[in-house]
């Protein structure tokens, strides 16, 4: 149910006032006079209706301003809050007319450079007997509408897609000041458990330039902004911390009409933006307007924003809760409530908790009731293929855009790019097979059909050794056509062009279903190997065909579906190496010859002893048009050539989303604020000799130093979720 309250200034300084209308569907307009103090600085007050007090609410929002207010001082806070805004006899009239199960909507619209009531955490309206905003019958959700914003929701609201998100992260992630940058993060990047229900991009660093970038290239259409804000007195307007343009080590402060233009300037604005910043969502000038408002009065149709500063765990249960909310479909505004009540519940032995209530929700005008942001349809598909195809691995990967940018340039029919190369040198481990599955389920979120080759054993069954030879190579990749067939529905007796052809060279009859003839073929391959040449155009368009079929069958599959072939383990191909470098190995054309790219991934390691080298490649940035070499690199290599914190990001990734042990409770780990830098120092110590990215044991030994340290704090997240049934 849908209340309007409208609030607007009716007198001057020497006779200060405001006209509150109250409308619901069912009910005539219910208006009223209240009025307003003035104090030595200027600022609006509202008069508390009952006493006539008039610097009652000022004094209570300078205790809670700065968490010095006792939980009597909230209650009282939020007394005079309920009285300016609803009263006794609005409140009552609004139960009656309301259906029991529903949830209540509350859309407050006054001007956005009403800095006197931006001012006030809403949120925090208690009737008497408990805060609106909490209550199990009847809950209430708080919207701000803004008035004359020209934002619209796009036609294909809600996102019917795989939402695509970008995070921008302005700040340090060591910065102390900034209470929830990576904790945000790392819980969306937690929604990608199971399958994942997002198609996301990292800019770590961001500046204004780089988010320009990526909205041009990614098209995003949930925009996270993380970085330390503050609102600054002097101009009247909130201010958000990113990097320099020109210089990535150095911090900027930017406003929202700067954040605006780098938004839209070569791309369609985001449906929603979440803006994980301190005073994003509040005005402290008279006629301020908050950051978020700006955002929404610019074009963007919601904004998330924090109207105070709110701690690291609040954040995170509240942003982790609304997550899972609208991934399960359910309406924003419900996702909200659910959200407040489990931060509520994580702050619940805090007498002075504030935090629950402290993200506020920015629309524009005539915001739909019920509105869903995202229709879970296609992304619980595409979770299903994910998890069926053995791509749902974590730890989530981090610290690798670069490669989800070479591959949506991979799968754009209008891009030259055919083969995208990772390499490592060594017995390095730094993320190769993990990056390969990462890209495998991108392509799958994106509408396209991944077949990846690998990992391999060296022991165990034939099935899991790498290829030893063309034929055997060949082989693979038609088995895993038909698991991918298998997986997809779309098997048709299927047995395609390159089958019948290694039939023939192992001298076998081309009879019975294509998984019998496969195993067959398998264990007749002796003697000479075969030319890959003869095979490579076969299998391509085998592998075409099955894009084409995927795309026959509709959702989540685009009707321009491409095949992405990914190979893992190049080292370890012997003789299959040698055909693949060679003639209708991997070309202009991607893998084998022709007019069509087939869009190839590879993966292998440089200076294996006794192993084959994948110099033939290049090096990377000097390579053919046709083929991107990137070398993988570990985080501390990436911190100290490219000057950004990624390492950090992915270790607190790590933590916020730490890998299941059977037996044992998910454990959430966080830096404490005063000991960010502390904890930054001791992981990169820590981490300085290591030969893998994520080294599990040392990462253990770091966690229970600085757990004895006190420079982490732990919480059972998921067991918050599961009491609000967000988890199964």
């Amino acid at each position: 149910m849908k209340v309007t309250i409208t609030v607007a200034r009716t007198g001057t300084d020497t006779t200060p006032r405001w006209e509150v209308t109250v409308r619901m569907a069912g009910a005539a307009d219910e208006q009223r006079i209240v009025g307003a103090h003035v104090d030595e600085e200027g600022r609006w007050w509202p008069t508390d209706p009952a006493t006539g007090d008039g610097t009652a609410l000022a004094a209570l929002a300078a205790l809670i301003t700065d968490r010095s207010a006792t939980r009597e001082d909230v209650h009282a806070y939020g007394r005079i809050l309920f009285r300016f805004l609803i009263g006794d006899t609005i409140w009552t009239a609004v139960q009656e007319h309301a259906d029991p199960d529903a949830v209540l909507e509350f859309r407050l619209s006054w001007p956005a450079g009403d800095g006197a009531l931006h001012r006030m955490i809403w949120e925090l309206i208690h009737d008497g007997e408990e805060y609106l905003a909490l209550r199990d019958r009847l809950p209430v959700v708080l919207l701000r509408e803004v008035p004359g914003s020209r934002a619209s929701l796009p036609g294909d609201a809600p996102i019917s897609t795989v939402p695509q998100v970008l995070f921008a992260v302005g700040s340090y992630l060591s910065d102390p000041r900034v209470r929830a940058g990576a904790e945000f993060l790392g819980v969306l990047r937690a929604m990608q458990r199971g399958g994942g229900g997002i198609r996301q991009r990292v800019l770590a660093p961001a500046s204004l330039a780089g988010i320009t970038a990526s909205c041009a290239r990614f098209a995003p259409q949930i925009v996270h902004l993380i970085g330390h804000g503050r609102w600054d007195e002097q101009t009247g307007q909130a201010l958000l911390e990113v990097r320099a343009d020109d210089n990535p080590a150095v911090t900027v402060e930017v406003t929202g009409p700067d954040l605006l233009a780098a938004l839209e300037r070569h791309a369609t604005l985001p449906v929603a933006a979440v803006v994980s910043a301190c005073a994003s969502g509040v005005a402290f000038s008279e006629g301020g307007a908050p950051l978020a408002a700006t955002l929404v009065s610019g074009g963007i149709p919601v904004v998330v924003a924090m109207a105070g500063d709110i701690a690291d765990t609040a954040c995170r249960v509240f942003t982790r809760a609304v997550a899972a909310a609208v991934s399960d479909g359910l309406p924003l505004t419900r996702a909200v409530r659910e959200g407040r009540r489990a931060a509520h519940r994580q702050g619940r032995t805090d007498l002075n908790c504030l935090d629950w209530a402290l993200p506020a929700l920015f629309v524009l005008p005539d915001f739909p009731e019920r509105f869903r942001l995202v229709d879970t349809t296609r992304a619980t598909v595409v979770q299903d293929r994910v998890r069926r195809l053995n791509l749902d691995w974590l730890p989530v990967f981090v610290g690798r855009d670069e490669f989800f940018a070479d591959l949506d340039r991979l799968l754009d029919p209008a891009d030259g790019l055919a083969v995208v190369v990772a390499r490592t040198n060594g017995d390095a481990m730094y993320g190769g097979t993990r990056l390969l599955r990462e890209l495998a389920a991108a392509a799958l979120r994106a509408g396209h059909v991944p077949c990846m080759i690998g990992p391999f054993s060296t022991a165990g069954r034939q099935s899991s050794q790498p290829p030893t030879g063309v034929r055997d190579l060949v082989l693979k990749i038609t088995t895993q056509i038909l698991y991918v067939r298998e997986v997809l529905g779309i098997d048709r007796d299927w047995t395609g062009e390159t089958l019948p052809l290694l039939a023939a060279y192992a001298q076998l009859p081309v009879t019975g279903p294509a998984a019998a003839l496969i195993d067959l073929i398998g264990r007749a391959a002796t003697g000479a190997d075969v030319s890959l040449p003869v095979l490579a155009g076969p299998l391509r368009r085998d592998l075409f065909a099955l894009a084409a079929d995927a795309a026959g069958t509709g959702d989540p599959f685009v009707a321009q579906c491409r095949p992405l072939l990914l190979l893992d383990d190049l080292h370890l191909y012997d003789a299959a190496l040698d055909g693949l470098l060679g003639q209708g190995g991997l070309g202009p054309a991607g893998f084998g010859n022709g007019v069509a790219i087939l869009p190839t991934v590879v993966f292998g390691k440089t200076a294996v002893a006794d192993g084959p080298r994948l110099d033939e490649f290049g090096i990377p940035g000097a390579g053919p048009s046709w083929c991107e070499i990137r070398d993988l690199r570990h985080f501390r290599d990436m911190v100290t050539e490219d000057e950004t914190d990624v390492d950090l990001l992915a270790y607190q990734c790590w933590l916020l989303n730490p890998p299941r042990v059977t037996g044992r409770a998910v454990r959430v780990l966080a830096p404490r604020t005063p000991n960010r830098s502390s904890w930054a120092r001791i992981a990169r110590w820590g981490m300085k000799n290591s030969r893998v990215v994520y080294d599990r044991a040392q990462l253990d030994e770091i966690i229970d130093f600085a757990t004895g340290e006190d420079w982490l704090s732990g919480s059972d997240d998921d067991e918050i979720l599961r009491a609000y049934g967000l988890l199964p």
